[in-house]
This record gives C-alpha cells, sequence and structure tokens, in this order.
C-alpha cells in the first residue's frame, strides 16, 4: 500500500500561524489549503475577503455588509433527495476505481477550513492532515470540526481515512445538501480506509464538502479522466465560535458537527468558521494544563481575524468570585476590541440549566458594558433553560426535561438544536439592525 501513496515534498500552510498549537504539543510541518501554488515558507493566515462596493467602505461598514448578506444566504442543509451510496472501505484495500489518482492532501484543488498541518512524522501520518486550530494547553493542538471543500465532475471518488474513531468520523454535503445526515467513521485501528461516494454513473460538476471533528485525512481517489479544483472564490464571512465543552462537542452524544456551534454557522450563513471549544474551561477555569478563553486567543482568534466572533463560557466559573471573573472578562474583551477592532462579537452568558447561573451573567455583562462593536446576549434573563429537569429526570417544570442531558450541564441533541436556533435568532435581532 505505501507505494500507493504520494508523499509530501513540502508541505507548507496557509491559514495558520507557524507552530500555533502551543503547550508544548508536537510541532507538524503545516499544509498547503488550496488556491494557488504553495508559499516558499510559512506565512500568516490571509484575510478574509471583503464586500466590494460602488463606494469605499470602512472596514466596519464591510463586516456589517457581509454579515448581511451571509444571513441572507442562511439555513439549515436539507437532505438530498437523490443521494449518491456512500460505502465504507475495508482495512488497507486498494482503491476500487479503476486506474485511479490520488489527489494529495496538499493539492491545491483542496480548500480547508482549518489550521491544517501534516498528522505525523511516520508513515502513515506523514501522508495524512490533521486539524490544530484549538489550543489544548499542555495536551497540544486538536480540533473540534474542521471542513475539507473541493468541486469535481467525478461520478465516483475516494476519500482517504485513518482509523481513529470518532476523529475518523466523516459526513458529506454535495451542492449544499447533505448526502447523509449519518456520518462514516472507522475503528482506532490505525489503518487507512476508503469510503466510496458513488453517484451511479452521474458526470456532473458538484461542490462537495466534507465534516470532521479531526479525520487524519489522506487526499481523494479519482478516475484519470475526472477533474477536480478548488470552489470559486467568494467574499466569506470568517466567523470563530470560542467557549468550553458545549462548543466544543456534544458531550458523548453524537459528532462535534452536529453540536449547536456547527449548526449556527449554517442557519447564519458563516461558512468559514473556526470552533474554539475546550472542555472544563472558561474565563477563569483552565484545570488539567488547558488554558483559559484569554490564553487561547493569540492561537485560536488572532490569527484568523474573523469577521464575527462568538464568545460563550460561563458555566465552569462558578467556583470564582463575581469580581474576579468581571475583571477576566473585561480583560478578555478589552484584548479583543484592541487587537479585532472590526470584528463584531457576541458575548452570550453562560448556558444555564434552570436559569440559575445568574452571578456569573451580570459579571459578563457588565465587562461588555457599552462596547462598540460588542452585543450580549442575555439567554439567563430571557430564560431560554427553565425547569429543575433533565433528560434522566423529568420534572415537568421546564424545558429542561428536553434540552438538559442527563448530566444535568449540556445540551440534549436537541438541546443542540434549541440552543442554535435561539442564538440565531438573537444575532439576526442585532444584525438586522445595521
Amino acid at each position: 500500500m505505501k507505494r500507493r501513496y504520494v508523499a509530501f515534498a513540502t508541505i507548507l500552510l496557509i491559514v495558520f500561524l507557524s507552530g500555533c498549537g502551543g503547550g508544548g504539543g508536537e510541532t507538524p510541518t503545516p499544509v498547503a489549503s488550496g488556491g494557488g501554488s504553495p508559499p516558499s515558507e510559512p506565512t500568516g493566515p490571509v484575510a478574509p475577503p471583503r464586500p466590494s462596493s460602488p463606494s469605499p467602505l470602512t472596514d466596519l461598514e464591510a463586516t456589517k455588509a457581509l454579515l448581511k448578506a451571509a444571513m441572507s444566504a442562511g439555513g439549515a442543509p436539507a437532505t438530498m433527495a437523490s443521494p449518491p451510496i456512500v460505502t465504507p472501505g475495508i482495512a488497507n484495500m486498494p482503491s476500487s476505481i479503476k486506474d485511479s489518482r490520488l489527489v494529495p492532501p496538499d493539492s491545491p484543488a483542496l480548500r480547508y477550513i482549518g489550521a491544517v498541518r501534516q498528522a505525523g512524522p511516520d508513515y502513515p501520518d506523514d501522508q495524512l492532515v490533521k486539524n490544530t486550530a484549538v489550543n489544548y494547553g499542555v495536551l497540544g493542538p486538536d480540533s473540534n470540526v474542521y471542513y475539507i471543500e473541493f468541486v469535481t465532475d467525478a461520478p465516483t471518488f475516494e476519500i482517504m481515512v485513518k482509523g481513529n474513531v470518532e476523529a475518523s468520523a466523516h459526513r458529506l454535503l454535495v451542492d449544499g445538501a447533505y448526502a447523509t445526515t449519518s456520518a462514516v467513521a472507522y475503528p482506532d485501528d490505525g489503518n487507512l480506509y476508503l469510503t466510496r461516494v458513488d453517484f451511479q454513473g452521474g458526470r456532473k460538476s458538484r461542490n462537495i464538502r466534507s465534516e470532521t471533528p479531526n479525520m487524519r485525512f489522506g487526499g481523494l481517489r479519482i478516475a484519470p479522466g475526472d477533474s477536480i479544483s478548488a470552489p470559486p472564490t467568494e467574499p466569506r464571512l470568517r466567523a470563530v465560535i470560542l467557549g468550553d465543552s458545549i462548543t466544543e462537542g456534544m458531550a458523548g452524544q453524537g459528532y462535534s458537527f452536529d453540536n449547536y456551534a456547527t449548526r449556527l454557522g449554517y442557519l447564519m450563513g458563516w461558512k468559514d468558521m473556526y470552533q474554539s471549544g475546550v472542555g472544563a474551561t472558561g474565563y477563569l477555569e483552565a484545570p488539567d494544563g488547558k488554558l483559559k478563553l484569554r490564553d487561547r486567543l493569540s492561537t485560536d482568534v488572532l490569527p484568523f481575524s474573523p469577521h464575527v466572533l462568538v464568545i460563550a463560557a460561563g458555566t465552569n466559573d462558578t467556583g470564582h468570585p463575581k469580581a474576579e471573573l468581571q475583571a477576566e472578562a473585561t480583560a478578555l474583551f478589552d484584548a479583543v476590541e484592541k487587537q479585532l477592532p472590526f470584528t463584531v462579537v457576541f458575548v452570550l452568558g453562560p448556558w444555564s440549566p434552570g436559569s440559575t447561573f445568574i452571578d456569573q451573567r451580570d459579571a459578563i455583562k457588565a465587562a461588555v458594558g457599552s462596547r462598540v462593536n460588542f452585543h450580549f446576549v442575555d439567554n439567563v434573563g430571557e430564560r431560554w433553560q427553565t425547569g429543575t429537569g433533565n433528560a434522566g429526570d423529568l420534572k415537568g417544570d421546564g424545558n429542561g426535561d428536553i434540552y438538559v442531558s442527563e448530566d444535568g450541564t449540556h445540551p440534549t441533541p436537541a438541546g443542540h438544536v434549541y440552543l442554535a436556533g435561539k442564538v440565531a435568532d438573537a444575532v439576526t435581532e442585532v444584525v438586522k439592525g445595521f
């Protein structure tokens, strides 16, 4: 099998700063994310494009215009009526496509939404990539979700994946609609697999997008006559969501690309989105060598120059005095305001089963104050979460029975859908006023 794969000669980064992972983790070689020839040395991330206008716009006006345009194109993806047949592969089996050729991960035909780098120094990881957009402190760089995009007319193609349980999970959208709502995932055995996507002979140019928590991706296999290219360049709103375990994933109840943050991106039309959620962290809380929000700013937010930033935390900060929480939130917001002056910032109160996190809400809200580009979303005051029950202890006194999981803290899958919708509604009201 090894001879079948093309080793990377020089793999370069265009979406992230060199060595951004921090926290004492590995320092993998960066990978070019498509759209042209790799630069001769690593560079900083490419600034997202601003919308054009017949008259000059200020940077802030451009951001607001892009927010409006994105919102008008947003919405939850539909599911295809006539989807391709998606077939999981068998470990280390060769391609089923006659005379197939490999489109390697560093091909300019592939666009990544993530800080994608070589997966490791040894085979097969030296021929695979992974995402490193989230700083986990002493645990090193990792991922919540990243995306791979390309355009192809291939009637059949294969996705090369390394077996790695949840991290290997991937789900496809074709022309903006889900091929299936379920994902393909492989066991944690380190083997290579080829997921086959078969449109049953139908040759047509299609926009493909793969969602994955952190798939070790080895490229695509297509037939000799098939074409593949990067999606057309378009003005895109780049968003970052900074938070805790609720932003990170699904707390064991599904894949991270089903959580509220990913859903919010689709609802708002934020096609270029980065999630930085680290469990058990907050404005002050950072156990087990992890980092608090402000300490992740330089690696997980600033390098991506987002148009919009959502900050969602506070649930894990109940052990800290209210004044200390307000001071730390103020320091974080000061840093964002100074270094991202044209970014629109939405700050959520803590996800609060029973709407009980009043002190944390008050501290965060006070820290937001009257900052020009900041918008506080008072989910606690608006009582998004009600009742004393949860999915494992029904009380019949509020929506906690449906939206709060058995652990009493995290949202259920239905809770993530609900939370995404509520945040989208709040953001929409603000953007409509621009």
